[in-house]
């Protein structure tokens, strides 16, 4: 009973600061892995916004655990390429089209200085575009050691 109250709460307490129409700053953390970065949502309650996860909407990027060796090295390639684009800036980020996905990670754009991070991801081939990423629903991803 006390864990279902738990998260009723939680549950409650985003969908009263979120909708996808909202935009929300957040201090980015750490970077998980390419496609993932763990976050502070400063305007959300400590329960639901602090040391949180955003995976990014709409791309898939290599893990950094990845299966082969070309995968492990792509993802570093796009770790570099996110810290050299956060280093001319503040480490705060905006966050749009935001909801909860399983495992009480956020799925968001992620936006650096009005741009997509994930589409800047792509464009320098370190990310590949996948189906947007549904409430409850896996989505299939990239296979990096055959791409």
């Amino acid at each position: 009973m006390k864990n279902l109250l738990y998260t009723f709460i939680i549950c409650v307490s985003f969908n009263s600061f979120a909708s996808n129409d909202d935009t929300f700053i957040a201090t980015i953390l750490k970077i998980q892995e390419p496609d993932i970065l763990k976050v502070d949502i400063p305007t959300f309650p400590d329960i639901t916004g602090r040391n949180v996860y955003v995976r990014m909407l709409g791309v898939d990027a290599p893990s950094i655990n990845g299966v082969c060796d070309e995968e492990k090295l792509l993802a570093m390639k796009a770790l570099t390429y996110i810290n050299s684009r956060l280093k001319t800036i503040p480490t705060r980020i905006a966050l749009t089209n935001m909801w909860r996905g399983n495992n009480f990670i956020y799925h968001a754009d992620v936006l650096v200085n009005g741009s997509s991070l994930g589409e800047e991801l792509v464009i320098q081939g370190y990310a590949k575009r996948i189906d947007l990423h549904k409430q409850g629903k896996r989505v299939q991803r990239v296979d990096w050691c055959k791409v």
